[in-house]
């Protein structure tokens, strides 16, 4: 349940920013970073480029979040910034999180910094995590 809300929001997210950035859903993404604290900050970008600062709410495209899928979606991605950290030997606040669309599927590419790491699908993501 949690891997197919999380995709969808993503969707609804990487879909409207292209809208408004006139540009396609391949060339969207949402940059997940850490905030310091326990959570993250979203960004989104056009064509890998940060372009605008962005809450959860934003990316789901609602005023309020009744539901709290927030608080369903965004430990899960603090997890994986931090899991990326340790398997980098690197501060959390030195990864990156790229949430992308391609062909449809919704992926994350890994960066330390702006050093590419590796892409994986959001489910492959949600199994490593063993969700």
């Amino acid at each position: 349940m949690i891997y197919g809300k999380t995709q969808k929001i993503m969707k609804t997210g990487i879909n409207k920013y292209s809208k408004e950035f006139e540009t396609t859903n391949e060339n969207t993404q949402i940059l997940v970073k850490s905030d310091g604290a326990e959570g993250v900050n979203y960004t989104m970008c056009d064509s890998w480029k940060p372009k605008q600062e962005v809450s959860f709410k934003d990316i789901m495209d609602v005023k309020v979040d009744l539901l709290g899928f927030e608080m369903m979606a965004s430990p899960f991605l603090r997890k994986s910034v931090d899991m990326y950290a340790k398997v980098y030997k690197k501060s959390s606040s030195e990864m990156n999180l790229f949430i992308f669309e391609k062909n449809e599927k919704i992926g994350i590419a890994v960066y330390e910094n702006t050093t590419f790491k590796e892409a994986l699908s959001l489910e492959k993501q949600f199994e490593r995590l063993g969700l």
